[in-house]
């Protein structure tokens, strides 16, 4: 997947950042033109502060953009940061690790309030996920969330309520 912006063979998303269908985002992603798919391995994404990851599918050709994260870690977007997507739910989608036979979670998902929603087809089925305040979006996420555990706050500091919506 290159080598800049990933560094010491880990390809984490610290700050903002941008996606966009159709580029290699800066050695993130390939991109398969005859399928029209951007494929972008992510190994933690860890924001903090205000910082957004935009993700952009606009674009033309049939099929429509798409673009689709590969994350071997954790997301955590707490607070006012968050991933933002405002394309059909169906051109971003975002996998974790296949589930696991251990009883606990091996990722982590914590999904930030900001004012957009997130349209996105979550799968990641050994995670144990959440949504932490909720922004001004409603819903916070739309699309779908296939994930081990939903809800749980002890697990990774989420808000007590969860209040968001799917």
């Amino acid at each position: 997947y290159g080598v800049a912006p990933c560094s010491n063979g880990t390809c984490d998303i610290t700050t903002s950042a941008n996606l966009t269908a159709g580029q290699n985002n800066g050695g993130r992603c390939v991109v398969d033109s005859e399928k029209n798919i951007t494929h972008c391995k992510i190994d933690n994404i860890d924001l903090s502060g205000n910082d957004i990851i935009s993700i952009d599918t606009s674009g033309t050709g049939e099929p429509a953009p798409s673009i689709r994260i590969y994350v071997n870690g954790n997301i955590n977007t707490g607070g006012t940061t968050g991933i933002e997507h405002s394309g059909d739910s169906a051109n971003l989608s975002i996998f974790g690790l296949p589930r696991s036979e251990s009883t606990t979670c091996t990722q982590n998902v914590l999904i930030g309030g900001t004012s957009q929603s997130l349209n996105a087809f979550i799968y990641m089925p050994d995670a144990c996920a959440g949504i932490n305040g909720g922004g001004s979006a409603d819903p916070n996420v739309l699309g779908s969330m296939w994930v081990r555990e939903y809800g749980k706050s002890e697990l990774f500091n989420a808000s007590a309520s969860n209040a968001g919506n799917i």
